[in-house]
């Protein structure tokens, strides 16, 4: 017996519509769904705090769209590597209503955050996002697409050492390394203090605590040339070694080439792994390191030599 309540999320374990995709490699590669999120219309009131995780993360409350569903799916088979892409060809309703489209044909659905593959390349999850009331009835929905995923069918993994004084870039099977000053581009910008001055804006002794100073012009600007300290009230930037210590220890590290066949990277700092942050698009990928503290910061790579693309079908 189904039961429908004005607020609420459903959550629950799914064992239909289980198929298997393709040939050849994909022969034994399987989708199907796993799990149901579903929220009813909630109160235009409700704190955004108060909202249960999965309908705060998926955007679809009542602020951004109201009652939603989330179906998640799992991937099984080998040498997953990621999720690529995904397009729902129909959800349909037990009527025989599509709902995938809105009425000028865009997409009433969107790929679900943190799609994710396990180390073993076994096992990938994904999910489906979809801004439409179907509280209490989701599980009788049928919802058709095909997904594709990519396979590291034979990998590879390489070691080199990288230092600040490099400048030229290395090479990694299909991949260039640049080593580039971080932070300013190696420009470090020393500004000093001006001093506080006892008279106030009439000049007069300013009163006790006050932080006001006198409208007094502003010292000379010290000239400054290149490695020079600044003369003392000087804004001009002292420009320094981009990798001598200073505010700005850092270096950036682009790696350019086929970013989806890279499968990890890994940076060592002497027996200290590193986890700096990035940014990457398709064709680069950027890291913020601070200054090795031994000369050099030892780079390893695991990338696919083979990737190929599955495409495999689900719902039908």
């Amino acid at each position: 017996m189904k039961t429908k309540a004005s607020v609420g999320v459903v959550s629950l374990l799914l064992c239909f519509n289980s198929v298997f995709g393709g040939e050849g490699s994909t022969a034994s590669m399987r989708v199907r769904p796993i799990r149901i999120v579903s929220w009813d219309q909630l109160p235009d009131g409700l704190p955004i705090e108060m909202l249960p995780v999965e309908v705060a993360m998926s955007g679809y409350h009542p602020n951004n769209g109201g009652a939603g569903f989330q179906v998640s799916y799992l991937v099984e088979g080998r040498d997953i590597l990621r999720f690529d892409s995904l397009t729902v060809t129909a959800i349909r309703t037990p009527e025989g209503i599509d709902i995938s489209r809105h009425p000028s044909g865009e997409p009433a659905y969107r790929i679900g955050p943190f799609a994710r593959t396990s180390a073993d390349g076994r096992y990938c999850i994904f999910s489906i996002l979809v801004p439409q009331n179907q509280f209490g009835e989701v599980e009788r929905l049928s919802i058709s697409g095909c997904v594709t995923v990519l396979l590291a069918t034979k990998r590879a993994e390489s070691r080199i050492d990288l230092t600040p004084a490099d400048k030229e870039a290395k090479r990694v099977g299909p991949f260039s390394i640049q080593v580039k000053p971080g932070g300013m581009g190696g420009v470090v910008s020393t500004l000093v203090p001006l001093p506080m001055v006892a008279p106030n804006a009439i000049g007069q002794p300013a009163a006790a605590g006050s932080l006001m100073p006198a409208p007094v012009p502003p010292p000379a600007l010290a000239p400054n040339t290149n490695a020079q300290p600044a003369t003392s009230g000087s804004l001009t930037p002292v420009q320094s070694d981009p990798f001598q210590p200073g505010p700005s220890e850092s270096l950036n590290v682009e790696i350019t080439g086929p970013i989806k066949s890279l499968i990890d990277v890994k940076f060592m700092d002497g027996d200290d792994t590193l986890q700096p942050p990035s940014s990457w698009d398709d064709t680069r990928r950027t890291y913020t390191l601070p200054k090795p503290k031994i000369g050099r910061i030892a780079l390893t790579m695991t990338y696919a030599v083979e990737l190929q693309e599955a495409k495999l079908p689900f719902g039908q």
